[in-house]
């Protein structure tokens, strides 16, 4: 099993056998910790980490399909696996973004504040 659950850190292979490292936040590591301790077969290291009914890799076809039906009863057009990695990829950014912005509007907020504190240029 490519999951290291201490790191969170989960290997992914793609198209063409391309491997990605994925980071899973605390919500995606209790949730694959449930979905894991559920199976019988967790203690085996060379099962796949995502089985479909006959304990072989879940394919990408079923993995499309999957997310379609969930996005057909969530009533969300054009569902499909890259859409959740384009979305979740933006939502990253920023977020990241977003952290930046706050941290620098402190340094601003600092610094005007320094600039027009009443009490510092009443030269008491």
């Amino acid at each position: 099993m490519d999951y290291d659950q201490n790191r969170g850190k989960l290997v992914v292979v793609g198209k063409g056998a391309k491997e990605r490292i994925v980071f899973l936040g605390n919500t995606a590591r209790k949730a694959l910790w449930r979905y894991l301790t559920a199976r019988d077969d967790s203690d085996d290291p060379d099962v796949p980490l995502f089985a479909n009914q006959r304990g072989k890799p879940l394919a990408r076809h079923w993995l499309r399909r999957m997310l379609a039906e969930m996005g057909e009863r969530a009533e969300v057009e054009r569902v499909s696996p890259h859409r959740f990695r384009y979305t979740f990829a933006i939502q990253y950014l920023r977020n990241q973004m977003v952290r930046y912005y706050l941290a620098l509007a402190d340094v601003d907020a600092e610094t005007a504040h320094r600039r027009a504190s009443p009490a510092d240029n009443w030269n008491l």
